[in-house]
C-alpha cells in the first residue's frame, strides 16, 4: 500500500514553495559560448582571458556559472548551442538557482552529444529551484535516469518552457525522472522522441517517468513520439503525479501502456487529451499494473481516442474515469464515445473542431483551483483558467446544448477549448427579397473565407482537413468567397429571393486553408 502520508500532494507543494521567505535578487551570471572576446567561439575550453561571468566577459559554459553562484543567483545563457565540456552532467548540489535561457529554447540548445544528461539534483534544499527556456537534445545516460534531467532525493525544480528532443535513457525517463520523493513543476514543455530501453527489469517512461513518492504537477505539456518498454510517454510509479491540459499522442511502448504506465500508484489527468499511441500488448492508452498492490487512476475531461489495442487497460486495480470520451466506452458519469472530431491529427493538431461533442460537455468542479496563478492575474482561488494553448478555458458555445456538470459556460473534454474566434453574423437586414450582408469575424488576416449554406442541418466534410472537420449543415452549398481583410473581417452580398420568406436557412464559413470554422447560424427569413 502506498505510504499517503510521505507522499506531496500538489497543494502541499505549492505551499512549500510559496510560503518560504523569498530570497533577495542576487547576482546574474552571464553565460555565452561565442562572446565577442571570446578566441574560440563554440569551444568551452578556450576563453575570453578576462572571462569572470558578467555581461561583458561572460562564461564559456553552464558549469563554469554553477562553480561561482550563490543561493538565488540567476544564469542567463545567450542565445546559441552549447555542447562539450560544462555543458553536460550540470550539477545543482544544494543551490537554490534559476538557469534560463535569453530568449527562450527557440534559440538556445543544449546538444548532450550523448556524453551525458543536462542536469542533476538530488537535495531537497534545491527545492524551488527554475530551468526556463531550453531545447535540451540527444542526452544520454547508460543504466541510469532522466535522459536530459534527473531529479532525486526531494529536489523539486520548476521547469518549464522547455524542449526535451531525442534523448535516452536506460532506467527511467527518457527525457526527465522524478524520483524518491522529487516532485516539483513541470510546465510549458515538449517531449518528442524521447526513450527509454535497456533496464533489466524493464524501462519505464519514454519521455517522464514520475517513480516512488515524486508528485510533479505538469502542467500544458505535450509528449509527441516517445517509447519505452512500460509507458511509452508517461510512467507514474508508487507517485500521484497530476497532469493537467496534456496532449498524448503518437507514443509507444514495446509491451504495455504506450501513452501511460501506471503502477501502484493514482495519478490525476484533467483536461488531457491522449490518441493514437500504441502498444505491443496491452493499454495502447493507458495500463494499469502491479504485480500484487492495485493500481489507480483518475481521469477527468480526458479525451482517450484512436489508441491501439485499445484505449484501457485494468490489470490490476480501478480507473475512475468521469465526463471523458472514450473509444469503445467506459463506465462512468458525463462520459461519452462519440468522434472528437480532432482539428488535424495528421498535423499534431489536436484542438477540436465546432461541430466536437466535447464542446461544453466537461465538469466544472474538476477543474480545481489555480494555485500557480497561471494565467499572473493574481488570484489562485479561482478555477483553472488556460488551456493547453493558453487561452480561456469556459467558454459557452450557444450553438450547442451544454450536456456537462456545472453553471455555464461549462468547460470543454480535452485539453483544448474550443475558441469562438471565428464568428459569423446574422444576414444584415435579413429581409428576403433583398440584397443581405454576411459577416465573418477573427479569421486570420487576408484569407480567404468560404460562406455557405443549407435547408436542414447535419454534416458536411470539408475536404483537405483530414476528414476529422464537419460543417454542421447537411449537403451544404458555397454561397461564395470573401478576402480577409487585415483585421480578419470577411463578408459578401447575396441577394435572397423572395420565396426564401417564412424559411430557415442555416448559414456557416470556413477558413479551409486553416481548418477552422465559425459557429452555424440558424436563421429564419420573415414573411
Amino acid at each position: 500500500m502506498i505510504c499517503t502520508r510521505c507522499l506531496y500532494t500538489v497543494t502541499a507543494l505549492i505551499a512549500l514553495m510559496t510560503a518560504s521567505t523569498p530570497l533577495t535578487a542576487q547576482t546574474v551570471w552571464y553565460v555565452d559560448d561565442d562572446a565577442p572576446r571570446d578566441p574560440g567561439p563554440g569551444d568551452p575550453t578556450v576563453s575570453d582571458p578576462d572571462e569572470d561571468g558578467s555581461k561583458g566577459h561572460p562564461f564559456d559554459a553552464i558549469q563554469e556559472a554553477f562553480d561561482v553562484a550563490s543561493n538565488g543567483d540567476t544564469v542567463l545563457v545567450r542565445d546559441g548551442t552549447y555542447s562539450g565540456e560544462g555543458n553536460h552532467d550540470v550539477y545543482f548540489e544544494s543551490l537554490h538557482l534559476t538557469v534560463r535561457s535569453e530568449n527562450g529554447p527557440e534559440t538556445c540548445t543544449i546538444d548532450l552529444e550523448r556524453l551525458g544528461r543536462a542536469f542533476f539534483m538530488d537535495q531537497e534544499t534545491s527545492t524551488g529551484s527554475i530551468i526556463d527556456g531550453f531545447t535540451i537534445t540527444n542526452g544520454f545516460v547508460e543504466n541510469s535516469n532522466g535522459g536530459a534531467i534527473d531529479c532525486t532525493l526531494f529536489a523539486s525544480p520548476i521547469i518549464r518552457n522547455c524542449r526535451f528532443i531525442g534523448n535516452e535513457a536506460q532506467g527511467l525517463g527518457g527525457g526527465v525522472a522524478c524520483r524518491g520523493g522529487s516532485s516539483g513543476l513541470i510546465e510549458n514543455c515538449l517531449f518528442e522522441d524521447n526513450t527509454c530501453f535497456g533496464a533489466v527489469e524493464g524501462s519505464q517512461g519514454g519521455g517522464l517517468s514520475c517513480f516512488f513518492n515524486a508528485n510533479p504537477a505538469v502542467i500544458n505539456c505535450t509528449f509527441l513520439n516517445n517509447s519505452s518498454q512500460h509507458g511509452g510517454a508517461i510512467d507514474c510509479s508508487l507517485s500521484n503525479a497530476t497532469f493537467i491540459n496534456c496532449v498524448i499522442a503518437y507514443n509507444h511502448a514495446t509491451r504495455d501502456g504506450g501513452g501511460i504506465f501506471i503502477s501502484v500508484a493514482d495519478p490525476t489527468f484533467i483536461n488531457c487529451t491522449v490518441a493514437r499511441n500504441t502498444a505491443q500488448t496491452v493499454g495502447g492508452g493507458v495500463v494499469l499494473a502491479g504485480a500484487v498492490l492495485p493500481a489507480y487512476g483518475t481521469f477527468l475531461n480526458c479525451i482517450l481516442w484512436e489508441d491501439s489495442p485499445n484505449e484501457i487497460e485494468v490489470l490490476i486495480g480501478k480507473a475512475s474515469v468521469r465526463y471523458s470520451n472514450v473509444q469503445g466506452g467506459w463506465s462512468g458519469m458525463g462520459n461519452i464515445d462519440s468522434n472528437p472530431r480532432f482539428v488535424n491529427p495528421g498535423g499534431d493538431d489536436f484542438s477540436i473542431a465546432a461541430n466536437s461533442p466535447c464542446i461544453d460537455a466537461g465538469i466544472n468542479n474538476s477543474l480545481s483551483t489555480d494555485p500557480y496563478d497561471y494565467d499572473r492575474d493574481h488570484n489562485r482561488t479561482e478555477a483553472f483558467p488556460l488551456d493547453a494553448a493558453d487561452r480561456q478555458r469556459f467558454i459557452d458555445d450557444p450553438a450547442v446544448p451544454d450536456t456537462g456538470s456545472g453553471s455555464a459556460p461549462l468547460t470543454d473534454i480535452g485539453a483544448y477549448e474550443y475558441q469562438l474566434g471565428l464568428l459569423l453574423d446574422n444576414p444584415d437586414p435579413g429581409l428576403p427579397g433583398q440584397s443581405n450582408r454576411v459577416t465573418a469575424q477573427g479569421a486570420p488576416s487576408n484569407s480567404r473565407v468560404y460562406f455557405v449554406y443549407g435547408v436542414e442541418r447535419g454534416g458536411t466534410s470539408i475536404p483537405g482537413c483530414g476528414g476529422d472537420l464537419s460543417l454542421l449543415i447537411e449537403d451544404a452549398r458555397l454561397i461564395d468567397s470573401a478576402q480577409a481583410d487585415s483585421n480578419g473581417t470577411a463578408f459578401i452580398d447575396v441577394f435572397v429571393p423572395g420565396r426564401a420568406a417564412g424559411r430557415t436557412v442555416y448559414f456557416q464559413a470556413v477558413v479551409k486553408s486553416a481548418c477552422h470554422m465559425t459557429n452555424n447560424i440558424q436563421y429564419t427569413f420573415p414573411e
